[in-house]
């Protein structure tokens, strides 16, 4: 293994270490999942590529410094980002970035902020080169919001769930509120079905707010957002995806509470594709003669409405216990689809100039995530001039 230590803002150290895996080149809508091993022949902690037409599995990194994956995400560079629990250092979690097309793994930034009682629940990109983890204790009644610096380490508390509960997964909408899912407990440490919930949090000043909870949200999990501005919610047990107004907390049945055979199930996160579908990964237990082993599916949700089905697109194989899933978007400047940053999507920019409205309208121009289409936005498209890499 060959280490490396760079000293960061936050007096953090960086290792690098190199793995044997197969080589990538990301592409825009390639899908990134996150395992935390026990498939059937393939034990160790990894990430692998799903291709999003076939379904095929490539591991992009396994093993090294992989010990428990919770959380992915793609910097604007390219490269992987994973929220990673260290087992053989008190539980310590850490950012992990991944090149993928060598498997080479770095530890950018770990302990202070990140360390035990709190392990990371997940991640998400809040704007390039910026993570922000979804912190929570083992006994799930608090948790806390830690932004990372994804280039230096640097480390920053935005929000302390004390009193609020656990945070599971979290998003960031395009005027840069940050939307996360929460758990809560009983005395005896159960989690309390039927009051799942789902707060807002400002990432300016830490102050959070409740959006929704109880209803339809029995155990509230994975969140992700759709392109009207709609909340998406995986519940954790019950297997349906629920819909969220963010402005008046409302629910909705987006498809039907048994999407997700086979029976027990549970889904683990979610993912948005540009087309609108949503991509979901659940795991389920099988018991044979063999004893009980883990299995993942990948599915693809297309229509959302209280009888929606899931279709399978990749299962078993490399995959054993996932824990989160990702959409590559390298080109987020191609406002119109079609491969390429040119004049059209320049058109699409300008004709949105202005404050974003209120959802369910599309504010898709925005791309810099502070509530209005503006010079920040024409510098990043800009910026992005050309083919699609």
């Amino acid at each position: 293994m060959n280490l490396r230590h760079l000293q960061t803002a936050a007096g953090l150290c960086c290792a690098v270490l190199g793995v044997q895996t197969s080589s990538a080149q990301l592409a825009t809508g390639d899908i990134l999942v996150a395992d935390l091993g026990g498939a059937v022949g393939n034990p160790l902690s990894k990430v692998v590529l799903i291709d999003p037409v076939t379904g095929a599995q490539t591991i992009l990194s396994s093993g090294g410094l992989l010990a428990s994956p919770t959380g992915i995400a793609v910097d604007c560079d390219g490269s992987i980002l994973v929220g990673d629990i260290d087992f053989n250092s008190n539980d310590e979690s850490r950012l992990i970035r991944i090149d993928p097309e060598t498997g080479q793994q770095t530890i950018v930034s770990t302990g202070q902020l990140l360390s035990s009682p709190l392990v990371v629940s997940d991640i998400t990109l809040s704007r390039c080169g910026t993570v922000l983890f979804a912190m929570k204790n083992r006994d799930l009644t608090t948790g806390a919001v830690i932004e990372v610096d994804a280039h230096t380490g640097a480390q920053r508390l935005i929000a302390s769930l004390e009193g609020v509960g656990a945070g599971e997964d979290l998003v960031v909408d395009r005027n840069g509120t940050l939307f996360m899912t929460v758990f809560s407990v009983d005395e005896s440490g159960n989690i309390l079905d039927g009051v799942g919930k789902v707060i807002a949090i400002d990432l300016a000043t830490g102050e959070h707010s409740l959006i929704t909870s109880g209803n339809l949200l029995f155990s509230a999990d994975a969140v992700a957002l759709r392109k009207n501005g709609e909340l998406l919610v995986a519940d954790f047990l019950y297997g349906g995806l629920i819909g969220v107004n963010t402005e008046d907390g409302r629910q909705f049945q987006r498809t039907s509470p048994l999407m997700l055979p086979p029976s027990p199930s549970f889904s683990r996160d979610i993912a948005m594709e540009q087309s609108g579908a949503a991509i979901v990964i659940q795991n389920f237990f099988q018991t044979d003669q063999q004893g009980t082993t883990f299995h993942s599916e990948v599915l693809r949700v297309e229509s959302f409405s209280p009888n929606a089905v899931a279709t399978v697109l990749s299962n078993n194989g490399a995959l054993g216990f996932t824990a989160a899933v990702t959409v590559v978007d390298l080109c987020v400047a191609d406002l119109n689809g079609d491969g390429a940053v040119s004049n059209v999507d320049l058109g699409v920019l300008l004709g949105s100039w202005g404050p974003c409205q209120a959802p369910p309208s599309e504010c898709g121009a925005e791309l810099t995530k502070d509530g209005a289409v503006n010079s920040a936005d024409l510098a990043a498209l800009l910026g992005a001039w050309g083919a699609c890499q």
